[in-house]
């Protein structure tokens, strides 16, 4: 979006006056999703010769950001940094010039917005070492899970697809990512470890999966009498 513009006239031969160029702007909204890789493009710059000439464009040195982009002459507009939505500034203002053949300008100034993109839930952890010593009762709490959301947003947590690697039959996850035991666990029947898939989801369902252990405790268990 086009904030201000500054127009410079030059006289050529027969002091007939060189008209600076006009409709001068972008041809879109000057707007670049978060995280796009150097180059992008953000938008094309327009602008008409009144004398029918070839225009060029240029960036103008001044207190702008022009820095973070590159300008062809054809007068499109790409990115020269990766931008951040969650770290860096939400819009940023630019000054370009359109030269016409015979040094006639317009400059102005333009605003480029950063688009936030929704990005998965990180950091997907258990909040402690996740054991269970066995025979305990169903429901026993074995451990907290925790991600982070880049947006701020509610995060929530389920088991995820069940395969030879995992055991989540023997578990069960509530949304606010306490996992709780679904079976009685007995150490001499199964091995002294299982393994849990585990997803954390944020309201628009952008999701984070990955694969936790749990020991298993051995209790002493008392002698057998036989009779």
């Amino acid at each position: 979006m086009v904030t201000s513009l500054r127009v410079s006239c030059k006289l050529g031969a027969r002091q007939h006056i060189n008209k600076a160029p006009i409709d001068f702007n972008s041809t879109y909204e000057l707007t670049i999703s978060e995280n796009q890789p150097i180059g992008t493009i953000v938008g094309e710059f327009n602008a008409t010769d009144p004398e029918g000439g070839a225009i060029t464009y240029h960036f103008v040195d001044g207190e702008n950001n022009n820095s973070l982009f590159t300008l062809d002459a054809n007068g499109t507009l790409k990115t020269a940094t990766v931008f951040d939505y969650e770290t860096n500034a939400s819009t940023y203002t630019i000054t370009v010039l359109a030269k016409d053949e015979l040094n006639a300008t317009t400059e102005g100034n333009f605003t480029v917005t950063l688009l936030d993109l929704n990005e998965p839930p990180y950091d997907l952890n258990s909040t402690t070492a996740l054991t269970i010593a066995e025979n305990q009762p169903i429901g026993t709490i074995v451990g907290e899970f925790n991600a982070t959301d880049p947006e701020g947003g509610e995060i929530t947590y389920s088991l995820g697809t069940e395969d030879w690697q995992t055991h989540n039959h023997l578990f069960s996850l509530d949304a606010n990512g306490t996992l709780r035991t679904a079976k009685q666990i007995d150490y001499e029947t199964f091995k002294k470890w299982k393994k849990v898939r585990v997803n954390a989801t944020d309201a628009l369902g952008e999701s984070i999966t990955m694969l936790f252990t749990v020991g298993v405790e051995d209790v002493n268990d008392a002698p057998v009498v036989s009779g």
